[in-house]
């Protein structure tokens, strides 16, 4: 692709609210504050550590064992290879060799991005209730000999790479002790991966064995929400010392694949490559996505089962590229996108996914929705997650004629473009979930022609009124920089709406970003 560079560090882009710029000559550090923050109450820290914790036994057959993580808060862990050697060409956590042109497996990669909790020769591991975030690099990786771990009821946020990586790149014709194996990985929060990293997924596997990743709620990822990939694409490694039998189940995924608006494509927010038989992924509901594929098969696939799986805003992709004889199997799957890629598997039970029109979601899909992410009992594991935008995917609740651009009014970048209706008027609705009060609102639009907005409001729900009342009536706007309004009076809320107009002749709608911030009351 022609749009796959850009610049990091550089001075002259130092022009947003929150960024910053290190002179490596001088060793100084510039910083452009955010609205109302005072720098010389702001802290700052500059981590030179790159693994936090580092558990190894001595060899395959003498694992450290019994260990538990329980309750822990990591964070501010490095990554210093960016700054001295090319990672371009990484695609999810396989990171690009050092030449890739002498990879033994002729596919460029030769090794992983790190995490910052490592585990190597390990066995009966338990990590539960932390909180890995802020981190230069991945969350827990999970390398070399890595067996029986359980990973269950964490928040993994703010970070480099995903959340959790499990297996080693070239560890494809290790034996069995030495395979990354019988791992469960349930009921955790992963988001807000890769925003300086771009191929980074929320959960990745490669080259593993009997790995169960279910009820997770994954999202705000960059490349993808969930990534298997085997090495070495053409051999077939199976039986209980080989690579496979992965059951990824009742998973919410949604905006896995955030930076396609920046040149990232062969995506999916739900993706398996190579051969991992015996795997089964099976009623998760991905909506959402930036890219196309909510549920990408790829090449060389074998001996998989994709069943009972709901997607929302994007396409079922079968690739044509499977192992032959086909042994890639669909059933009771569910879609709202009608340009699906179905040749890459055999339809053995109730046929394709099903396209579904205007909403009309039927039982057995809407039963997969409601019972995908998070159990009851890992439900507060939401509201742990640090929200810079309450108006963004996971609060959307309603709304009026948008395009299928709504996204890119929360996207956090205002190079990809406008969310935009064909109409003079329009509207979107967000629930918090909570009460919340002293609100700021923010809107920024491109000043562009007929798409220019020419007046916005925000409205909060009454339940005494039982009626939308104006936090702020219907305001100009006459400029492409950021607006921002805050209620002169304290008002609380669980429910706002953001109205657009376009009062000029044949106008429609534009809107760059939309940016609500509030306490919880």
């Amino acid at each position: 692709y022609d749009d796959t560079f850009y610049v990091l560090n550089a001075f002259e882009e130092l022009d947003s609210p929150g960024e910053w710029y290190l002179n490596r000559a001088t060793n100084k550090v510039y910083y452009y504050p955010r609205a109302g923050e005072d720098v010389n109450q702001a802290g700052a820290y500059v981590p030179t550590v790159e693994t936090l914790v580092n558990v190894a036994g001595s060899s395959p057959s003498a694992k450290a064992s019994a260990i538990a993580f329980d309750g822990i808060t990591f964070e501010h862990g490095n990554w210093l290879m960016p700054r001295d050697r090319f990672i371009g060409g990484t695609q999810a956590e396989a990171q690009y060799a050092d030449d890739p042109f002498k990879d033994p497996n002729h596919d460029g990669y030769g090794g992983e991005v790190p995490g910052q909790i490592k585990l190597t020769n390990a066995r009966d591991i338990t990590f539960t209730d932390n909180t890995v975030r802020k981190m230069g690099s991945g969350g827990l990786q999970l390398l070399t000999g890595a067996e029986d771990v359980t990973v269950t009821g964490n928040l993994f946020h703010n970070l480099t790479a995903a959340g959790v990586i499990a297996g080693r790149w070239m560890d494809v014709h290790v034996n069995g002790a030495q395979r990354t194996k019988n791992v469960t990985i349930s009921n955790n929060v992963v988001t807000d991966t890769g925003d300086d990293f771009f191929p980074a997924t929320g959960i990745s596997l490669m080259n593993t064995y009997n790995v169960a990743v279910t009820h997770n709620l994954v999202y705000d990822t960059a490349y993808s929400g969930f990534h298997q990939r085997k090495a070495e694409e053409t051999s077939l490694l199976d039986g209980v010392d080989g690579i496979g039998k992965t059951t990824f189940s009742h998973n919410e995924v949604y905006n896995a694949t955030s930076k396609t608006s920046w040149g990232v494509h062969d995506s999916g927010a739900v993706y398996s490559f190579g051969s991992w038989p015996g795997s089964v992924i099976s009623h998760n509901y991905v909506h959402h996505s930036t890219s196309t594929a909510n549920y990408y098969s790829d090449n060389q696939s074998h001996q998989t089962r994709w069943d009972y799986n709901v997607g929302k805003d994007g396409r079922f992709d079968f690739s044509p590229r499977y192992r032959k004889p086909l042994s890639v199997y669909a059933s009771h799957n569910y879609t709202d996108f009608a340009d699906n890629w179905l040749n890459g598997a055999i339809y053995d039970g109730d046929g394709p996914p099903h396209v579904v029109t205007d909403g009309a979601w039927p039982a057995e899909a809407r039963t997969i929705m409601n019972q995908a992410g998070l159990e009851p009992a890992y439900a507060g594991l939401r509201r742990k997650v640090p929200r810079e935008n309450l108006a963004d995917h996971s609060t959307l609740s309603q709304r009026s004629a948008w395009d299928s651009g709504l996204g890119k009014l929360w996207d956090g970048v205002t190079e990809t473009g406008e969310a935009s209706s064909n109409v003079n008027e329009s509207w979107v609705q967000f629930d918090l979930g909570a009460d919340y009060e002293r609100f700021a609102f923010t809107i920024q639009q491109d000043n562009c022609c007929t798409w220019m907005s020419t007046h916005w409001k925000v409205q909060r729900w009454s339940a005494g009124q039982n009626a939308w009342i104006d936090i702020m009536p219907y305001q100009a706007i006459n400029t492409a920089a950021p607006v921002v309004y805050r209620p002169s009076a304290n008002v609380a809320t669980t429910n706002i709406r953001l109205y657009v107009r376009n009062s000029n002749q044949n106008g429609k709608v534009g809107v760059q970003e939309f940016n609500a911030t509030g306490v919880r009351k």
